[in-house]
């Protein structure tokens, strides 16, 4: 994989660099979107982590999976402060990172279930992901963080100093069917 070219015009065509333009998180409606996206990223070398939160309904739950997806050590404190510390190991090559993978995708499934029935944990969550965004940055390694919602109005407070926006094909509410 290549890096993004300086004030190259062309980079404006490249999905990746089109949503880290606006922010470390990207909304997604459409599962034919998103799939299409990630088929890209792929063909790109992006490894992928995919976490489906549809079910989850505490922090709990959202702890147990993502310890799962990024193979946390048994020791993994399952609290918000403990996930913050291990994403600064896994930016650094830690856990479920490859070494061999110049760019990330962690991909968060029905994240507006989580959302709406935990707010607070659902917004930490995103925000502790999105914080390592320039981190990963920093070590030459890209990490995006796609969110695919069944809810084309879902809003999300600013995480990693950004408010998420809706992808590149989506931005508009009409392309949403709004």
């Amino acid at each position: 994989m290549t890096a993004f070219r300086p004030r190259d015009p062309s980079n404006c065509d490249r999905p990746d660099w089109f949503m880290l333009r606006f922010g470390p998180v990207t909304k997604f409606y459409s599962r034919d979107v998103l799939e299409r996206t990630r088929a890209w990223l792929r063909a790109e070398g992006y490894r992928e982590i995919e976490v489906d939160s549809s079910s989850w309904r505490s922090a709990d739950d959202l702890h147990a999976s993502i310890a799962s997806a990024f193979a946390f050590p048994d020791w993994y404190g399952r609290n918000f402060d403990a996930l913050d510390d291990l994403m600064y190991d896994f930016v650094e090559g830690g856990y479920a990172a490859d070494p061999r993978a110049d760019a990330t995708a962690i991909v968060v499934l029905g994240f507006d279930a989580f959302a709406r029935t935990t707010p607070e944990a659902a917004h930490v969550f995103l925000h502790i992901l999105a914080r390592h965004v320039p981190r990963a940055l920093m070590h030459g390694h890209r990490l995006l963080v796609l969110v695919q919602s069944d809810d084309p109005r879902l809003e999300i407070a600013a995480v990693g100093g950004f408010e998420p926006r809706w992808n590149q094909a989506e931005w508009l509410n009409k392309n949403r069917g709004l």
